[in-house]
């Protein structure tokens, strides 16, 4: 059997009427979608396309409609040819018989109202032929109803789904898009060809940015043989308070405060990496100048979560002009063409963790960060001490990117 004719599995229209066919959609085109699977494998439509076809060749050229079946085992693309084809084509009994012969060699475990139903036959004539076929009779078992994955798991085999493609044209084009899908992208329902096209564009987002990442992970990215450069940079600065902020001078208590003009003047625009994305914290009453200083350090904003420190009972309260503050901001901005994280490594906007020491931060950020952006080279500035997977930056250590306990400022 050749490749196109693969799935058909009737007998063919006799000359008369495959003409009338032809005329019939010369006149109003093909009316009754073909049917293919996601790999352009032609299952239902086989007089249609020779008609059309030839018509083309006659310079006679009228739209096809197309859809597409994904995720048929073999057993059930024949079964649904035939489905398709009992319901729609006049067979003679003994054709119509033939057609039930050939699904019970197929799928002999499907009880005869199951493949009645499918067929649009009796159970009793389902039931007849199978008898007629004999118990031992050969079997054609094609297809799988479960499926091996990589990680070797047994699992049920895809739900199927239908694309409608107005025309050959845009069905190649769903095809070329189904080619790189994973078919857990696509809405559970009928698809359009926008559908499988917009899959296609976030599975090259998915595939660039891991490329991306995966040429951060190279070593040797130095700006000079002193200075290591980064693409993720995790920075709490030591705010300097005025007013009823802070009124009585407490940040300035346990570590050195800095002015604006201080941080601002901060290297960060060389540590950063051509492509680089900054976590910074910054408390609601210094909103404005965290956004100003990412502008100064070329830097640009993006988005924040929001740090919910109240605690398990919503209690505990900080300082504040206007509101008892409860929260802390964490200020996202980026350089260059940094990807964001992929979709599953993006967190809530809300991190709920009690308070520890005064100004410290929750771990859990810095957990989180590391989730967003993995193995790629990573500094947190201003910290309060040497963790694993992180150079450490504060106003006594070294030359940035030198493994050694710095205190916080």
């Amino acid at each position: 059997m050749s490749r196109k004719q693969k799935y058909q599995l009737l007998p063919p229209l006799s000359d008369k009427d495959y003409e009338d066919l032809k005329k019939d959609v010369a006149r109003h085109g093909v009316l009754v979608p073909i049917e293919r699977d996601e790999h352009g494998e032609l299952l239902d439509g086989h007089h249609r396309v020779r008609a059309w076809t030839e018509l083309a060749a006659e310079g006679i050229h009228v739209e096809m409609p197309v859809i597409l079946r994904l995720d048929l085992t073999e057993s059930q693309k024949r079964s649904h040819v035939r489905a398709l084809n009992m319901l729609r084509r006049h067979l003679t009994t003994r054709q119509r018989q033939a057609v039930i012969a050939q699904q019970l060699r197929e799928t002999p475990d499907r009880s005869d109202r199951a493949i009645a139903k499918t067929l649009h036959a009796s159970p009793s004539t389902v039931g007849m032929i199978r008898h007629r076929l004999g118990a031992k009779s050969p079997t054609v078992q094609v297809g799988q109803s479960k499926r091996t994955g990589l990680d070797g798991r047994r699992r049920g085999a895809p739900k199927p789904r239908t694309v409608f493609a107005p025309s050959s044209k845009d069905a190649r084009k769903a095809i070329a898009s189904l080619e790189l899908l994973p078919k857990d992208l696509l809405p559970d329902r009928m698809l359009t060809v926008a559908d499988a096209t917009t899959a296609e564009r976030l599975v090259k987002q998915e595939l660039s940015r891991e490329a991306q990442f995966k040429r951060m992970r190279k070593p040797g990215r130095l700006s000079r043989p002193t200075a290591r450069r980064y693409n993720v940079l995790y920075i709490d600065p030591p705010w300097r308070y005025q007013g009823a902020s802070d009124p009585g001078r407490t940040a300035d208590r346990h570590y050195p405060t800095m002015t604006q003009d201080e941080l601002i003047a901060l290297p960060i625009a060389d540590v950063a990496a051509d492509n680089a994305v900054v976590f910074m914290f910054c408390p609601p009453p210094k909103i404005a100048e965290g956004v100003e200083l990412l502008a100064a350090w070329k830097l640009t904003y993006k988005t924040c979560a929001c740090w919910d420190k109240s605690g398990k009972d919503g209690k505990r309260i900080g300082l504040g002009s206007f509101f008892r503050q409860q929260h802390e901001l964490l200020l996202v901005a980026t350089r260059g063409a940094m990807p964001p994280p992929a979709p599953a490594n993006r967190p809530p906007s809300i991190i709920r963790a009690d308070r520890g020491a005064h100004s410290a931060k929750p771990s859990i950020a810095r957990s989180q960060i590391e989730a967003m952006y993995p193995d790629v080279p990573r500094i947190e500035i201003f910290a309060r001490g040497r963790v694993p997977g992180w150079d450490v930056w504060g106003l006594e250590a070294k030359p940035v990117g030198r493994k050694r306990k710095s205190s916080r400022r």
